[in-house]
């Protein structure tokens, strides 16, 4: 039996960002995943990351890396019914701060995951393990977490071997074996009565500044991502009972209509597809617990939430950032350190992860619920759209910059002062008179 000091079921964004994170204290990790190649990529992803993710793509100097790959910086810009929501400069929370200092980036998965595959084998420390499934893990008394690897006979024999690991990072996602095997249920779950449909194009227009363009309709929303030149990723999001209609061949037309549907549309007379339609029509959100039983999860094995948020690859990165940070302070190169350490480590890890997702996956699932009036949708739009601050704060919050909370306080705020400017515009009125 092999030790390492982690174990990482998972080798997409979460379990790569994970393991790069502790390689780079000098830790030794072993990184398993079924998925038999590089090449092999999650192909249900929007990958439109969110810009509280950047520092932790700046830790692990990726940043740059991932431009040059196709990356592409972008800010996100919402068309409503009240009018464009797109303040000037990059994203800021409050005015005066630093333009082009924090984007967000567009990255396709199919050049980002080969990518961290890559930079996974490159890293003195990581052993990664393509092609090979992992037993449902057991941690002894002695803290370790025991399990069998199995590569379906690629090395020879019977291609099983036995590892163990004080730490163990389950990020094998949305259907976690992993969580099965330990009994980690969801404790939020919330019904997406949204469908989603998408596929990758060339001949759209580049919006000016790279703008990431969002039209949010009163039920059914077209979003589309630059990729450079006038490659595009374009996606829709309508109601779920509309999904089956989305069947048919005609779901290209279906897409290029959606998006022809609303004022101010790039021209999308040249577009053509160059992948199949990609989608789903039923997407529950779910969120676990992200330790359990002495085992931390992470990415999608955390937390899945309706994809419209676009949330997806910056939250596996900033789970597996918490999650290794709180590790690598306990865990040392080739020891095996006492349970309860390693216990409070993940009590750590979770702190932070109640202190900062919860708020905002509630928001989320609130949000995949079409529910509200589309005139109480306009009238919190209308309030957004006249106010710059608000604005600035509505693409942090979308950003996961700000909670949303504070939002809400800096919303009502504007409503109260709006009331006030209201009631002194007559009485101002009249005195002049």
């Amino acid at each position: 039996m092999r030790q390492y000091d982690a174990i990482v079921a998972g080798a997409g964004v979460a379990g790569a960002t994970a393991a790069l994170l502790l390689a780079r204290r000098g830790l030794s990790v072993l990184v398993a995943d079924r998925k038999p190649e590089r090449e092999s990529y999650k192909q249900l992803c929007t990958h439109f990351v969110q810009p509280h993710a950047r520092p932790v793509m700046e830790k692990l100097g990726l940043s740059a890396a991932l431009e040059g790959i196709g990356g592409v910086p972008t800010k996100a810009a919402f068309w409503t019914s009240a009018g464009w929501i797109d303040p000037p400069g990059d994203y800021a929370v409050e005015a005066g701060e630093s333009d082009g200092a924090l984007t967000a980036l567009n990255m396709e998965r199919r050049l980002v995951d080969p990518f961290m595959v890559d930079r996974m084998r490159a890293t003195p420390g990581i052993e990664l393990a393509l092609g090979t499934a992992i037993s449902p893990p057991e941690r002894g008394d002695d803290g370790l977490w025991r399990a069998t690897l199995d590569d379906f006979g690629r090395s020879g024999g019977d291609g099983l071997r036995h590892v163990a690991a004080p730490a163990l990072i389950a990020a094998d996602g949305r259907r976690s074996p992993i969580a099965k095997a330990l009994d980690n249920r969801a404790e939020l779950t919330g019904e997406n009565q949204r469908a989603c449909f998408f596929a990758y194009f060339e001949g759209v227009p580049e919006p000016a500044g790279n703008r990431s363009l969002f039209y949010l309709g009163d039920r059914s929303m077209a979003f589309l991502y630059p990729l450079g030149g006038t490659r595009a990723l374009l996606s829709a999001y309508v109601p779920k009972e509309e999904g089956e209609a989305w069947r048919g061949d005609d779901q290209v037309a279906r897409l290029v209509a959606l998006f022809e549907s609303f004022p101010d549309c790039p021209d999308l007379s040249a577009a053509r597809p160059v992948t199949r339609m990609r989608g789903y029509r039923d997407y529950p959100n779910l969120v676990r617990r992200p330790v359990h039983r002495g085992a931390a999860f992470v990415g999608d094995a955390a937390l899945s939430l309706d994809p419209m948020s676009g949330v997806g690859c910056s939250f596996a990165m900033t789970t597996a950032d918490m999650a290794a940070d709180a590790l690598a302070e306990v865990l040392v190169p080739g020891e095996t350190p006492a349970p309860d350490a390693v216990d409070t480590a993940l009590e750590a890890y979770t702190a932070r992860f109640d202190a900062f997702f919860p708020p905002h996956a509630k928001g989320i699932m609130a949000d995949s619920v079409i529910a509200k009036t589309p005139e109480t949708v306009r009238d919190v739009y209308a309030r957004i759209v006249a106010d710059p601050d608000l604005q600035r704060r509505f693409i942090a919050l979308t950003g996961r910059l700000v909670s949303p909370s504070a939002f809400q306080r800096a919303y009502l705020m504007a409503g109260i002062k709006a009331k006030k400017a209201a009631t002194a515009a007559p009485a101002a009125a009249a005195a002049d008179a």
